[in-house]
């Protein structure tokens, strides 16, 4: 389902696929196997959401440290 370019997630493959299951979902009719889709969809969107927010995090994190060796070659560029 989705196509990963240097570990980054192709965006708009994933939106296009998203948007056309959702609609799916909508225009189905109200039956137990509908609610069934909906929910194993549900779950999906929060699985990916949950990747997603970890990507963040560790996109902060690696800012934070690049911040970090900025800092230090600073400190030791003044002092020299």
């Amino acid at each position: 389902m989705l196509r990963e370019t240097n570990g980054y997630v192709d965006a708009f493959v994933l939106d296009r696929d998203l948007a056309d299951k959702i609609e799916a979902a909508r225009n189905m009719d109200a039956t137990y196997q509908t609610m069934i889709y909906r929910a194993q969809l549900a779950h999906e969107l929060f699985e990916m959401s949950k990747q997603e927010v970890k990507s963040c995090q560790q996109l902060v994190h690696e800012q934070h440290l690049q911040q970090q060796v900025i800092f230090c070659a600073l400190v030791v560029f003044y002092r020299s």
